[in-house]
């Protein structure tokens, strides 16, 4: 008899309640998003999210809806921010979300170095993608 099918508890537990993806495979999505925002790859990015994703962030006084609007907050925020760096002190995955806590050092193009120390960012996961994400904390 084939074992190709039998599951163990941990891989039920892993598989969280929509059963479809484990936490490995939304902390994989977690650090490609960062990989992705921290070193301005606009398109990477913005591939991650979904056609009708919702986006929220802290430098920015209105939300974004649809993929288009967020690429227009991402392409900004590279010009206004070459270089932020991200220090990652937890990271919390339950089902298809996602919250992260960073301290972000952020570099302003004249190399002027801005530190937030508290940040969060929330995710919610849509299969493989970015369906909401709220990115809260110290502004800039």
């Amino acid at each position: 008899m084939s074992q190709d099918n039998v599951r163990t508890v941990q891989d039920i537990h892993e598989a969280g309640a929509h059963g479809k993806h484990s936490r490995a495979h939304y902390a994989a999505l977690v650090d490609k998003y960062f990989e992705y925002a921290h070193s301005n790859r606009l398109e990477e990015v913005v591939a991650m999210f979904t056609d009708d994703a919702f986006a929220t962030f802290v430098v920015a006084p209105e939300p974004f809806y649809g993929k288009e609007a967020i690429r227009g907050f991402y392409a900004q925020l590279f010009q206004d921010f070459p270089h932020i760096e991200p220090e990652m002190l937890a990271v919390v995955i339950e089902d298809n979300r996602a919250v992260t806590e960073q301290r972000m050092t952020i570099v302003r193009p004249d190399g002027t170095r801005v530190v937030m120390p508290f940040n969060t960012n929330h995710f919610e996961f849509e299969g493989d993608l970015i369906k909401t994400l709220r990115v809260m904390g110290s502004p800039a």
